[in-house]
């Protein structure tokens, strides 16, 4: 398998075949699932394959599975400068406050 060329885009469509593929959906079914015809969903997947260099639909599952887990892994926040958590301090001090609870 060679590497994956940034260069080479999926198309929206080719993505969610890719997603198909992943569901174990054969090209049928995929067809089926997108209004298009058996050759059309055939011929996503072979272009899939030739964008990325695999050579299976395995390879097409695999793939696109990582994408939905990289989709769904957490967002990890940066640490805040000092200045900004000084900020944030504030606002907390302020809205802590009884009589700020009374402001319009």
């Amino acid at each position: 398998m060679r590497e994956v060329n940034p260069n080479q885009r999926l198309s929206k469509r080719e993505l969610e075949v890719a997603r198909l593929v992943t569901q174990g959906l054969t090209n049928k079914e995929i067809a089926r699932t997108l209004f298009i015809s058996q050759r059309t969903a055939e011929g996503h997947v072979a272009q899939i394959c030739n964008k990325l260099g695999f050579s299976t639909r395995a390879q097409i599952a695999a793939w696109a599975a990582t994408l939905d887990a990289q989709a769904a892994a957490p967002v990890v926040a940066r640490k805040a400068n000092g200045a900004e958590v000084a900020a944030l301090r504030k606002l907390l001090d302020r809205y802590q406050h009884p009589r700020a609870l009374s402001r319009p």
